[in-house]
């Protein structure tokens, strides 16, 4: 026996070196998900309900499961081009449906249909009170092809009544589809036609399509509530069960039902204190399900008319100290019972809870919810019976339950998608943040897996964990201005969680790519390249980067001219020129490879810094702006194998001084920049050449008004006056003088900011996660409404704007500029200069009679109800409460 062991171990100490090993241990205090999908675009926001917490934001993403018991996922992040994913057992794309809607304005559900084909809601824009007019489009597509193969249309007064006209259906709101009954049943949100009070109010109803031709054949007033913020809807047998968030008519959550033969029922199940018609309740509602003989309602809420403990939440508070409540509404008498899952006091204002789910496992039923409070997160699990009675409580640490996925029960499986592990936000390595992935835009999203086969203990399924991070290349070394690419494995091989994030311990001697492709930025350096799990900051590995020495250059204060003589500099079987001079706008093929065996094989060029030297042809060098840069030639397998200094010069001179400036045109309040200056002086017939920067000189600015002196190491004061400038240089005593332009609008040319221009038309305008709208008073304010407002923006010769609200007049300032005023919409024309902020769609905007002031989200908040105000900010970078992303309408 004792030779059978040590056989084993023997065995085990050959095999295990052999093995990928972790650089350091694994974080087991991370629940992992089950799988990280692939090739997977989608988008949404980690809530059902509006920051605000008024009424939902609709649907983004739908889980489902289709015809063949896969699993699937709709999602609508390309507008008229959304998709449906399919996947095998193991997560992986199986089908990748795009779905070819016509053109619509607003998505309203995603539904299977029986016969295994999707169903898609759609709505359109009706402003005018078309009466006629195709507001809802119930559309059949092909599972297979994505095509539309059926279609029923809802016009805006279908059915006559005014509580069912529409204006702008799904608005605050959404929709929700059952198929049954040989009937469509679409419980939805919308607006309605302008009303006696001249207000365009809003609500919900329940209408009825015909199973097999999808026209309308009725509305059921008797589920007419007003204004309502959520729609839910389920069947129970052939009982038609809805649910509404109501904030007048009623002001409460309503659970409706309607049998097969027509008799409808309500109860009220939890009523809002506050005037009919506010926005605020102070409530969500979000999970429902049915048991034998009740049904259940999940939401958060302040306490209203039921304390927490006996405490009562504080006066004209909506928002925070909210509570998971459980309604338990008997079938037969419609009387709710109202349990709290959670106790929190109402008055702490630092606890946060997703909006709840119910989930029914045999006759038990499982409320899941997450409680985040300061930097902890965690998902909790309350089992009940059908009555409301508690029967386990489950809490998981650093997990969280991502409701606007729309989670999905399959079986005894709840699933849904996040993009983002709870606990795993963000990394830190080598003191560097790296975020994680964001939900829009890198076609990965993580799925989690829960199961409650037996209610009482669910149980998280996890994916195959990385163990290791094994880098392929050893120690490298390289060359100044050299890329190479570095590769990684995972470990086990098997794990979904397969990506890599690369890092560098010091990005100003060495760069990396997120795909691992390192360059060398400097020469005799030496560093570690950090290769890290996707999924887990404790896995990672590094590999060392040694850098040869790169040929000296000459002395970058006194430098030979170009009349010194070139000499060769021998690398191995390859030689070029150590060092050449180049005069600004000349071009050359002076400076070739050459080989100690006679055969030079055929190379290409390239450049450290093409803005100072550009390759023409692949072999030519161009002079283009004064300065250094260095030269690689590279054989045709892409090895570097030698370099040359390559230095700009100005012609042969007289002693007169040749400055590059970093930027020259400006707009109106920027400030004046000295950061990359540089003078180049060549004296004794091109001898000698001395560089200065703007360390070494200072500024003089003379606008007619005003004269000051800037800051020679960065940005100077804002410019405070249009037209030519003329800027001064004190160079070691010599003052020499050139101009700067100063543009009065946002399209005047600038080098180094962007210049986007915005196309005349209507834009929504989002700023801080929520919406531009005007209030009743005329004042603009943020408003998280569905769809979002949107303004006519039109450019005036001049180059400013001027901003039309729906209602024809214009969005400007009444009153005189100050800190804090409110913008609002004026009688006449106000004119607005526009700044670009990311060269694409958003911007910052400015009173184009006083630039110092920038329209800005006040408070740096984006609470509903958050002024739009102008504030004083001199800098042209406008502050993330002051940048407006534009949305066409």
């Amino acid at each position: 026996m004792k030779k059978r062991l040590l056989s084993m171990l023997l065995v085990l100490c050959m095999v295990l070196p052999l093995l990928p090993l972790p650089a350091n241990a694994v974080n087991k205090s991370i629940v992992y998900p089950r799988t990280k999908l692939k090739d997977v675009y989608v988008n949404g926001y980690s809530y059902q309900y509006s920051p605000s917490g008024n009424w939902v934001i609709g649907k983004n993403n739908i889980m489902f499961t289709d015809k063949n018991g896969n699993i699937g996922l709709f999602s609508y992040k390309d507008g008229n081009k959304p998709r449906a994913y399919i996947f095998d057992k193991d997560y992986k794309v199986i089908s990748d449906t795009v779905i070819n809607l016509p053109s619509h304005e607003y998505f309203g559900t995603f539904s299977v249909a029986a016969d295994g084909n999707y169903y898609v809601v759609v709505g359109h824009r009706n402003k005018e009170e078309n009466a006629g007019k195709t507001v809802v489009s119930l559309l059949k597509v092909s599972s297979k092809t994505g095509d539309v193969i059926k279609k029923g249309e809802l016009k805006a007064k279908q059915f006559g009544s005014a509580h069912s006209s529409i204006t702008v259906p799904f608005n605050a709101g959404t929709a929700e589809l059952l198929e049954g009954n040989g009937k469509i049943y679409i419980h939805m949100s919308h607006e309605m036609f302008r009303a006696k009070d001249g207000k365009n109010h809003q609500a919900a109803n329940l209408f009825v399509f015909d199973g097999g031709s999808l026209k309308p054949i009725q509305v059921k007033n008797d589920f007419y509530v007003s204004h309502s913020f959520n729609q839910m809807l389920k069947a129970d047998g052939s009982t038609i069960v809805t649910l509404s968030h109501g904030d007048a008519y009623p002001r409460a959550i309503r659970l409706a039902t309607m049998d097969s033969k027509g008799n409808f029922n309500k109860s009220d199940i939890f009523s809002f204190k506050g005037a009919s018609g506010k926005n605020e309740t102070g409530s969500t509602v979000s999970g429902l399900e049915i048991g034998q003989s009740t049904y259940l309602v999940a939401g958060t809420s302040v306490t209203h008319n039921q304390p927490v403990n006996g405490k009562y939440s504080p006066n004209g508070e909506w928002y925070k100290g909210r509570n998971v409540y459980l309604s338990v509404v008997n079938k037969k008498s419609m009387s709710p019972k109202h349990i709290w899952l959670t106790t929190f006091d109402p008055s702490n204002k630092d606890i946060n809870i997703t909006d709840p789910r119910i989930f029914k496992s045999g006759k038990q039923f499982v409320v899941v919810y997450s409680v985040s409070q300061g930097d902890n997160t965690y998902t909790e699990f309350v089992t009940v019976d059908e009555n409301g009675k508690i029967l386990a409580r489950n809490k998981k640490d650093k997990t969280a339950f991502y409701t606007n996925s729309y989670p999905l029960q399959k079986g005894n499986k709840i699933i849904w998608i996040a993009p983002w592990v709870a606990g795993m936000d963000f990394y830190y390595l080598n003191n560097t943040k790296i975020y994680k992935y964001k939900f829009d835009d890198t076609g990965h999203v993580y799925l989690f897996e829960v199961d409650i086969s037996s209610p009482s203990s669910p149980k998280w399924v996890e994916g195959i964990r990385p163990q290791s991070v094994v880098i392929e290349q050893k120690n490298v070394f390289m060359n100044r201005g050299d890329a190479t690419k570095l590769t990684a494995k995972v470990y086990p091989a098997n794990s979904p969680f397969d990506e890599i994030i690369w890092s560098s311990g010091n990005s100003g001697k060495y760069s990396v790519t997120k795909d691992g492709y390192v360059t060398a930025l400097e020469g005799g350096a030496i560093n570690k390249i950090f290769a890290q799990s996707e999924i887990d900051q404790s896995i990672y590995t590094t590999v060392q980067i040694t850098t040869n020495a790169a040929p000296k250059a000459p002395n970058p204060q006194v430098r030979k001219s170009s009349t010194a003589t070139p000499k060769n500099k021998q690398v191995g079987l390859y030689s070029t020129l150590e060092y050449y001079p180049l005069e600004k706008g000349k071009q050359t093929t002076n400076v070739q490879l050459k080989s100690s065996s006679g055969k030079v094989p055929e190379y290409y060029i390239t450049s450290s810094n093409e803005s100072i030297v550009k390759i023409k042809d692949s072999t030519k060098l161009v002079g283009v702006e004064y300065g250094t840069a260095t030269v690689y030639f590279h054989t045709a397998d892409k090895k570097n194998v030698a370099s040359c200094v390559v230095e700009v010069t100005p012609p042969k001179a007289d002693g007169t001084y040749i400055i590059k400036m970093p930027k020259t045109n400006y707009k109106l309040g920027e400030p004046f920049e000295t950061e990359g200056f540089s003078a180049v002086k060549c004296t004794n017939n091109g001898k000698e050449i001395r560089y200065y920067d703007d360390k070494q000189v200072f500024f003089i600015i003379t606008d007619q008004l005003s004269t000051y002196t800037t800051d020679a190491w960065g940005r100077g004061k804002p410019l405070t006056k249009a037209g030519k400038i003329e800027v001064r240089v004190n160079i070691a005593g010599t003052v020499l003088r050139y101009n700067i332009n100063v543009s009065n609008s946002s399209i005047g040319a600038d080098n180094s900011n962007y210049t986007k221009v915005l196309k005349d038309g209507r834009y929504s305008l989002r700023c801080m996660y929520n919406y531009v709208n005007i209030a009743s008073n005329g004042g603009a304010e943020l408003k998280n409404v569905n769809p979002a407002p949107s303004y006519e923006f039109k450019r005036q010769t001049d180059g400013n704007y001027t901003i039309k609200s729906e209602y024809g007049k214009y969005l400007g300032i009444s009153d005189p500029i100050k800190d804090g005023i409110q913008l609002k919409e004026v009688d006449s024309p106000y004119m607005w200069t526009l700044y670009s902020e990311n060269n694409n769609d958003i911007f910052s905007l400015r009173p184009a009679s006083n630039l110092k002031m920038v329209v800005n989200a006040a408070g740096q908040k984006n609470t509903d109800g958050t002024w739009i105000i102008l504030w004083t900010h001199e800098d042209t970078n406008a502050p993330n409460n002051a940048e407006f992303r534009f949305i066409p309408a």
